[in-house]
């Protein structure tokens, strides 16, 4: 409504669910299956809630930019609405399944049987208006993107911070704590901040130290 009334074309892409290389890894906001990639890597079970059979849409980060980068080029989408999914809806337990897989571990979801009040049943994309107007089809199936999203994600180097403690003249030198984290680098700092908040009181004081009650 703005574009058409001030001759601004405009053009409206509703994401889905869009995963893939250079994702937050850490944010819990990020997304189930950075959630289910980090349980199945450390040998735990991810958890589902329902019964596993609900819904979702997944479309890989490359498709998306291919979608957006074909929809400027294109006046036809001038002043419309598109979905931007793969328009395949995919059972939570069968993408949890299907990062087991990727992963090559024998590790199958925990179906809770829990139902969350306002959670949505199923959600996937009507693609036709998209494809329609210029031909858009995502190319990347999910369990190819998986595959590539757990390649990226191997080759991430730690962030690696070491304390210190204080100590007053002529005491004995505490402990020093190291921590290794992967996390994007735009999440270091505020990530850092909160491993440190939460292991300090685990770690030795003294009265030169400053230290949570």
């Amino acid at each position: 409504m703005i574009g058409k009334t001030y001759n601004i074309p405009t053009t409206v892409l509703r994401f889905f669910n869009v995963y893939g290389p250079r994702q937050s890894l850490s944010n819990p906001y990020t997304g189930v299956a950075a959630i289910f990639m980090s349980r199945i890597k450390n040998g735990n079970r991810p958890v589902v809630f329902e019964d596993g059979r609900q819904t979702r849409d997944f479309i890989y980060v490359e498709d998306i930019a291919r979608a957006c980068a074909a929809t400027l080029a294109n006046r036809k989408t001038d002043y419309r609405v598109f979905n931007l999914g793969s328009g395949k809806p995919l059972t939570i337990a069968g993408m949890a399944e299907s990062i087991a897989r990727a992963y090559g571990r024998d590790i199958k979801p925990e179906i809770r049987r829990q139902y969350r009040k306002g959670d949505v049943r199923h959600c996937y994309a009507d693609t036709r208006q998209i494809r329609l107007a210029m031909g858009f089809r995502p190319a990347v199936s999910f369990a190819e993107g998986i595959r590539r999203l757990i390649e990226w994600a191997g080759r991430r180097k730690p962030a690696t911070c070491t304390l210190k403690p204080r100590k007053n003249e002529g005491e004995e030198p505490h402990m020093t704590t190291k921590v290794s984290l992967v996390i994007p680098a735009k999440d270091e700092a505020a990530t850092i901040g909160m491993v440190l908040k939460d292991i300090t009181p685990s770690l030795p004081t003294s009265p030169g130290m400053n230290s949570r009650p």
